[in-house]
């Protein structure tokens, strides 16, 4: 059998100076790590893409540079101040972000796009708070056809019904808007409600407001027109009583002033429960009649009330004579605030619903006189209070 011999080797450390006993060390080499095709693959990818998307971002500045550059400066400044952000009564409410201006181009798909990414729901600056069947939703509209302005598409009521709901449910009630349009909202009931007055001061003591009224036997008749529609809408199918058993008391023979359209035409109590919140300065007063036949006459005064430049002129109505009142024109590049049209609208006429303009059927004259005899001195007082005189007769 064969033994096999085991050599024993003796190792030594390597000296860390190459000088050190005198023995040279050799130098030390690494070797390149083997290129596949996948990571070559893989590394070109990456470049690629990483190129892709700095020549979306390049292209995207620079578009809206481009956008913001054909603007040009501001065209207005917006004298109204905006309610407190911060919850007003209920403490419920949110600080709103802050908005990008809108850019304005001849590019409509970039403007689109653009007024998209910077629309929020805002709250209101200036209120439409009445009077009910004084052509509300006319002024609501007209003044809707400004740029600057959006309006609420309902009548939010929240100051008289939905009060307990909170700010933030306010907020949602309104319509989106840009930085630099002013938000208006509309509910009648306002005026006439008894808590309201109080209510809006504490949201914001600032805030505008505007009355629009008419004559007030006129409107007390609209009044009860709109009720007799609601009475048949409702299932009932007994006549309804005639407008002159509602206005005059069977027993006396004198105004029935608990008659509810009645009660609704004395403008001057419920605007003494305004004024001890608010300065008339607050308040505009539009002529309701005046609005039926020159509607550029009072938008031009609500456009200076609101601190806005004049843009809604007589070219933008047209006299339908099917209705016997004035409609809005709409320009083939024109888009409305209160409409939010982000595309040009055809060349139209667009009028108020089939409900509004009723024709009011023929009031006994007897009662015609007792109403403006009735309603005589609560309009003197009225006039007093605003400073400008209506010719009712």
């Amino acid at each position: 059998m064969v033994q096999k011999k085991h050599t024993m080797v003796r190792y030594s450390p390597v000296p860390s100076d190459p000088s050190q006993d005198g023995v040279p060390v050799p130098a030390r080499t690494s070797r390149c790590p083997k290129l596949t095709r996948y990571k070559v693959m893989t590394c070109v990818s990456v470049l690629v893409l990483s190129g892709v998307l700095l020549l979306v971002a390049c292209l995207h500045t620079g578009a809206l540079y481009g956008l913001r550059a054909s603007s040009g400066p501001a065209s207005r400044t917006c004298a109204l101040t905006a309610p407190d952000q911060t919850g007003h009564t209920t403490g419920k409410g949110s600080p709103a972000p802050s908005a990008v201006p809108l850019p304005k181009s001849s590019d409509k798909s970039s403007l689109a796009a653009a007024r998209r990414r910077v629309m929020q729901r805002r709250l209101p600056v200036a209120i439409v708070i009445g009077a009910r069947k004084a052509g509300t939703r006319a002024l609501l509209r007209f003044i809707g056809l400004h740029p600057d302005v959006v309006t609420s598409k309902r009548e939010p009521h929240y100051f008289d019904r939905y009060y307990e709901e909170g700010v933030d449910w306010y907020r949602r009630q309104m319509p989106f808007s840009t930085e630099s349009q002013v938000t208006i909202e509309k509910t009648p009931n306002y005026f006439v409600d008894k808590d309201t007055p109080e209510r809006v001061h504490l949201f914001n003591s600032s805030i505008k407001l505007m009355i629009i009224v008419r004559n007030p036997v006129e409107r007390t008749m609209s009044d009860y027109l709109q009720l007799k529609e609601k009475y048949f809408k409702s299932g009932n199918t007994e006549p309804m009583a005639p407008f002159e058993d509602y206005v005059v008391d069977a027993e006396t023979g004198e105004i029935n002033k608990s008659y509810a359209p009645i009660k609704r035409s004395l403008y001057v109590r419920h605007l003494d429960r305004w004024l001890v919140h608010f300065q008339m300065s607050q308040i505009l007063v539009v002529d309701g009649e005046n609005i039926k036949v020159r509607p550029w006459e009072e938008m031009s005064r609500v456009e200076s009330f609101l601190g806005l430049s004049h843009k809604v002129g007589e070219d933008l109505f047209v006299y339908n004579e099917t209705k016997g009142f004035y409609c809005v024109k709409v320009e083939a590049n024109m888009t409305t605030g209160s409409d939010f049209v982000l595309d040009p609208l055809p060349l139209s006429e667009r009028c108020l619903a089939k409900s509004k303009g009723r024709e009011h059927p023929y009031i006994d004259p007897e009662v015609r006189a007792k109403l403006v005899q009735f309603f005589a001195p609560f309009n003197h007082r009225f006039f007093q209070r605003i400073g400008v005189y209506f010719d009712w007769k």
